[in-house]
Order: C-alpha cells, then structure tokens, then sequence
C-alpha cells in the first residue's frame, strides 16, 4: 500500500505546482477600515470567491483616491522587496488590509480595470490607474530594480495623498505572462554568438591575405628553378624502371636467339636416329 499512496501524493503535489504557476496576489491597503463585507485575509482563493467579495466593496469608491496598479508576473514573494509598502502594511491595522497571496485564475487584470473605471465616473474621486504590461524579469537584479520602481511610485503617491489629509486605497494585484512569453522564456531558441566562429580549426585555415601580399624572392624565378620537377625519389624510381628494362630485354633477346639447325632435327628424327635407339633398346 506504500507504493499507491506516494504515487498519489506525488500526483497531488504535481496537480498543486501546476495550479500555482498561474497564481497572482492581491494586495488592498486602505487609510481607513475596509468595508465589514469584505473578508479577511488569506493565502489561497480562486478569482471567482475574490471577485465576489471584493469586487463590491472596492467598486462602492468611498475614498478620495483610489491608487491601482497591476504588473505582469507579479509573485507574493515579490512583496518583500518593496521596503516602502511593507513600512506601510506594518503601521496598517488588520482592518485595512485585504490580502490573497495566491490567486488562481485569470481575472485579477478585469477586477482592477473594472474598479477604476467604476471611480472614475464618481465626482470628486481621483483614480491613478497604472496597468504595467512589461513582464518582470526572471534576472535577480534586475527584477529588484523594477519592484523597488513600483515600490516608489506607491509610495510617493500615499506620500503626497497623506500630506493633504485625504483619504486612499491602494491596490496592487498580479496578472499573467501570455502564454507564448512563459515558453519562450522557458525555452529560449539558441542563438550562435557568431555564425562562423573565428576559434573553430583556427590551425586548418588558409591565411589568405598573407599569401596575397607575399613578397617572397622565388616569386619570379623560371619555372624549373621555382619548382623540383626531379626529386630523389623520382629519380631512383626511374633508374629502377630503366635496370629492370635492360633486364627483362636480355632475357627477352637471348630467349629468341635459341636456334635449332634442320639438320640436327632430321638427324634426331630420321632413319640413323631410330637405328640408335633400337640397338640401345
């Protein structure tokens, strides 16, 4: 039974990862206590239950300012570097802070558009709508440097908002990366630094230009002193062929120069010849 219930457990914390890479916070500070109908903070909520309860109480824009932004790949983590904001949540009471670390769904993008166009018909309500479609980058520094940037310019506009005495809220929220920029980030095509790299068989390349501008001093000798037509072993080559020439000549000339008179062969043959052979006999 202990093999069963891991693979379950793994499959379960897969289903769980994957559900989490499409997750964004929310984020809603305000000078004063939040309407009693919106619920309080938590870690982990679907886009429907968040647009159900928030949706309402941020749309009713009973503050002078509403300050809402939103930024592509925005992550909980990412709040701890925002030094400013975090001052700011640590002088907040419970009250006024509505907080979902973890989002799933894609509609956080509709909620903030949707509240800021909802303020935006109200008299007398200031509505500072910044949507940032430039995704966060996954290099450390610079994804530090673009959430200090963010941290800022909230902070800069609570700072002038409090100096005047008004009243404000501030929402932050996450929205995903399109689909096609997760992957290509993901999976980056490869790119050569050079077409033809300039250290690939360095030792096998023909130097061109410096055979162009040669200056040798055999450039304009004849032809039979530039070059050694006959060398040692050419040479010995042909004494070789012309020794075995001679050779096989002789052979050749004294093989053809066996004669054999009619005379002797008709002696040989004859009557006399055959009267030898059989006294012999």
């Amino acid at each position: 039974m202990l093999l069963p219930r891991t693979t379950i457990t793994l499959l379960a914390a897969i289903v769980a990862a994957n559900a989490f890479k499409d997750a964004h916070p929310l984020l809603v500070l305000s000078s004063d206590p939040l309407p009693q109908d919106l619920p309080g903070s938590r870690q982990v909520s679907t886009y429907s239950a968040v647009e159900n309860s928030a949706h309402k109480p941020l749309s009713s824009c009973t503050w002078d300012h509403h300050i809402i932004t939103t930024r592509m790949g925005l992550r909980a983590g990412d709040f701890e570097s925002m030094p400013l904001v975090q001052a700011r949540l640590r002088d907040a009471r419970k009250q006024q802070i509505y907080q979902v670390a973890e989002v799933l769904g894609n509609g956080l993008a509709g909620l903030a558009e949707g509240v800021a166009e909802e303020c935006a018909t109200r008299k007398g309500r200031g509505v500072q709508y910044n949507p940032d479609d430039t995704p966060l980058s996954t290099a450390p520094e610079i994804r530090a440097a673009q959430l200090e940037s963010v941290d800022k310019n909230v902070d800069s506009l609570l700072s002038a908002i409090v100096a005047k005495g008004e009243s404000y809220v501030v929402m932050l929220a996450g929205v995903p990366e399109p689909r096609d920029n997760v992957e290509d980030r993901q999976h980056p095509p490869y790119e050569m630094d050079e077409p033809y790299p300039t250290g690939f068989h360095t030792d096998m390349k023909r130097d061109l230009s410096s055979n162009a501008n040669s200056t040798s001093p055999q450039a304009h000798l004849p032809l039979f002193e530039k070059y050694k037509f006959l060398s040692p072993a050419i040479f010995m080559g042909l004494v070789v062929t012309l020794l075995l020439g001679l050779i096989l000549y002789v052979g050749i000339t004294a093989i053809a120069g066996l004669e054999v008179s009619y005379f002797a062969f008709s002696k040989e043959m004859g009557n006399q010849g055959q009267q030898q052979r059989n006294k012999q006999q």
